[in-house]
């Protein structure tokens, strides 16, 4: 008797977790045994220079977001959004969001001008097991806006890898990125409130887009990376915006577009956001490189 009393009380306990975390992804409800947590994360949010101003509302709407589960949130917008402010502003954030320019070197664009891949090792120190996501970024989920045709699954890998390295090689715990507009926040309501693991959360929100999974690899010892495409087959009408905020818009041949990428432990949850060590790394993407 006591030994089924035991099981009705377990089954009952997982079933209250559960129904928490399904109340939590309606709602921007935190529960009691997370407000801790949540409380003591904190993140920046950073739009790169006046050219990706348009970018600045959904960006304080992500803010809005994460300040109601209680996460201490600072935003950076043109014109401050400089490489003094970002290195300042970065120093031990849990969470790192980037919406602006990039290119193949690995780059992103402030407002007083670019920060290499080599500067934002160097300078930017986020917290460890830290979440860096990239928004809209040429070449951070794979694609660019100057690609005039296809590139290859390796071509995107090795683009998503190069902007993932300088994070994830000084103890950052993921990189994601992806090429849509306002959904960043239905990204963060099911890695936060829903505690899903990444692994699982890249194939729901691949799936939600109708992008193709293209292929999970190994990034390095424990670390993996997934790429995802989508090809429509119909000519593409391509805005580009410089640096300088110059605008060209042009009807380009179909092309197959990478627009959802990570990088990170499959099992990479909330759980591990919120912890502060970190294990070295072999790093066996750099190593293959030099």
């Amino acid at each position: 008797m006591k030994s089924k009393i035991k099981k009705v009380s377990l089954l009952l306990g997982v079933v209250f977790i559960v129904c928490q975390s399904i109340c939590a992804q309606s709602s921007n409800v935190v529960p009691d045994s997370l407000k801790k947590a949540y409380g003591s994360l904190k993140a920046l949010i950073v739009v790169g220079d006046e050219s990706v101003k348009h970018f600045v509302p959904s960006a304080e709407r992500l803010a809005d977001f994460l300040r109601s589960l209680g996460i201490s949130v600072k935003e950076l917008y043109p014109p401050y959004s400089t490489k003094e402010n970002v290195i300042k502003g970065s120093k031990n954030v849990n969470i790192f969001v980037y919406k602006g320019h990039g290119n193949d070197w690995g780059v992103i664009c402030l407002d007083d001008g670019q920060m290499s891949n080599d500067a934002i090792a160097e300078n930017i120190k986020l917290a460890p097991n830290a979440l860096v996501i990239y928004n809209h970024v040429c070449t951070g989920a794979g694609s660019s806006a100057g690609d005039r045709q296809s590139i290859t699954y390796t071509t995107a890998r090795d683009r998503v890898f190069l902007n993932a390295r300088p994070y994830l090689n000084t103890g950052a715990g993921m990189y994601y990125a992806n090429n849509y507009y306002g959904k960043d926040i239905a990204f963060f309501r099911k890695l936060l409130l829903g505690q899903k693991n990444m692994y699982d959360l890249y194939r729901e929100t691949t799936s939600g887009l109708n992008q193709t999974i293209e292929k999970i690899c190994r990034y390095d010892k424990g670390i993996v990376a997934g790429v995802s495409s989508y090809y429509s087959g119909q000519k593409r009408k391509i805005t580009t915006t410089s640096c300088n905020g110059q605008c060209r818009t042009e009807m380009l041949p179909p092309a197959k577009s990478y627009d959802i990428a990570f990088v990170a432990p499959s099992n990479y949850t909330f759980r591990d956001l919120i912890k502060n060590s970190q294990k070295p790394r072999s790093f066996l993407a750099d190593q293959k490189n030099n």
